[in-house]
């Protein structure tokens, strides 16, 4: 679960909201 909250912020800060949104969702499927 760690991994997974640095990674959304990872992402958040990387790529749009949108986008991210998508990831992590992507993320937490798998």
């Amino acid at each position: 679960m760690k991994i997974v909250t640095q990674l959304r912020q990872s992402l958040r800060k990387m790529v749009p909201k949108s986008r991210c949104s998508q990831t992590v969702k992507d993320e937490m499927s798998r």
